[in-house]
């Protein structure tokens, strides 16, 4: 991988507000955008301790403007311990339809997995075994790896499974050191996510802000 030289990118979703796409891309702006992410669905837990499958309300409007300004796109999934992975699969390619030419498909992976340990209503090995199956499933419906974005402390709390190897590495770190300590089993990160407090014009509030490690370039190979 390329050393030394990084790709500006965005990741958003309906947090974001309705984020001015024509601002963000035109040929003026300040900072060159060359991929964005943008987050598709996220099953939870409602009041009732029913299943929610949430779309996220932006994705649609998101997506096909990316698609018209011609941006390298691709969709997230936030990922819920609570959940089989068929069933996240499931709700994920009902909202996203992979095609050809987008950029590899995520998985999102935050605290809820730290908690549900701590909790005792999961174990280490049923939540990789959860978003190990989930990658599989997404093998098997775009014939590519998908990217797992995660914290290296969540890394390092799940166990730092050598299964999760096959990932592509989406790096979450903020401390914005040059180079950010990379979690056991990957040796490097692909995307990292180096900021949650970015600012950018036609985004509202804070933006997330993230570089591929290398040229533009690279990102032809991380697609559909």
């Amino acid at each position: 991988m390329a050393s030394g030289i990084r790709t500006f990118g965005i990741d958003v979703s309906h947090w974001n507000g309705k984020v001015s796409w024509d601002v963000v891309l035109k040929p003026d702006a300040p900072v060159t955008v060359h991929f964005a992410y943008v987050k598709a669905s996220q099953l939870y837990l409602g009041a009732s301790g029913h299943a929610v499958h949430q779309k996220d309300s932006d994705f649609d409007e998101n997506w096909a403007a990316l698609k018209h300004h011609g941006l390298k796109r691709g969709a997230y999934h936030y990922c819920m311990p609570e959940f089989t992975a068929q069933d996240m699969a499931d709700l994920f390619l009902s909202v996203y339809h992979p095609s050809k030419g987008d950029l590899l498909p995520t998985l999102d992976v935050e605290d809820e997995y730290v908690r549900a340990i701590q909790a005792g209503t999961k174990t280490r090995s049923q939540l990789v075994a959860q978003i190990v199956e989930f990658g599989k499933i997404l093998v098997t419906a775009t014939g590519h790896q998908p990217f797992l974005y995660i914290r290296k402390d969540i890394a390092d709390f799940l166990g730092n499974p050598p299964e999760f190897a096959a990932f592509p590495l989406w790096l979450a770190n903020y401390n914005h050191p040059p180079t950010p300590p990379v979690p056991k089993p990957w040796t490097g990160y692909t995307l990292w996510q180096y900021s949650e407090q970015g600012h950018l014009a036609g985004v509202p509030g804070n933006c997330d802000l993230d570089y591929l490690n290398g040229p533009p370039t690279l990102l032809d190979s991380f697609v559909i």
